[in-house]
């Protein structure tokens, strides 16, 4: 499997992962389990960090995956996640069926690139639902051959807190 690379979270809330420089047209980012045990996965924002270290433009990319759900008032299609909206975010099924892990959701870049990293951002969902502990993140000049993954570990290592509150008589 590719090297274990953990999450390291910085501004924004993003979780960051780097790996040495590699050339892809095709990405696809696999949750392989929620942070609370559960079977479904979300992604507010997915950015792609460029060979200098900066977001790749998205204005060609359009994004693909293997469950979302469908007959939610919410419009959770994978292109949710590559929006520019952290607000709206892609989400697994999880009405009628949950289909288990792995979640995957795949970009096609637009044409080949060079990059080293990602940038997730979870989706702000209640109980923090979907946000991606363990993942593995491939990527692929044709999206035929997928090989072993670049990168691999604890995306998310601890559940973040929503809204703080104050219980009756304070701390």
């Amino acid at each position: 499997k590719g090297a274990s690379m953990h999450g390291r979270l910085i501004a924004g809330g993003y979780y960051e992962v780097t790996f040495d420089p590699v050339e892809a047209r095709h990405v696809r980012i696999v949750a392989l389990l929620e942070i609370n045990g559960r079977e479904w996965s979300s992604i507010a924002e997915l950015e792609i960090i460029g060979d200098d270290g900066e977001n790749l433009r998205r204005a060609k990319w359009t994004a693909s995956t293997n469950s979302y759900e469908r007959n939610s008032r919410y419009d959770t299609r994978p292109a949710m996640a590559i929006d520019g909206n952290p607000v709206a975010w892609r989400h697994s099924q999880w009405l009628d069926r949950i289909p288990p892990h792995p979640h995957h959701v795949q970009i096609d870049l637009g044409a080949l690139q060079k990059i080293r990293g990602f940038r997730y951002l979870p989706a702000v969902i209640v109980n923090n639902n979907g946000m991606i502990r363990d993942y593995e993140f491939y990527v692929s000049s044709d999206a035929a051959a997928w090989d072993e993954p670049v990168a691999a570990g604890v995306l998310v290592q601890r559940v973040r807190v929503d809204h703080p509150f104050l219980a009756q008589g304070g701390f």
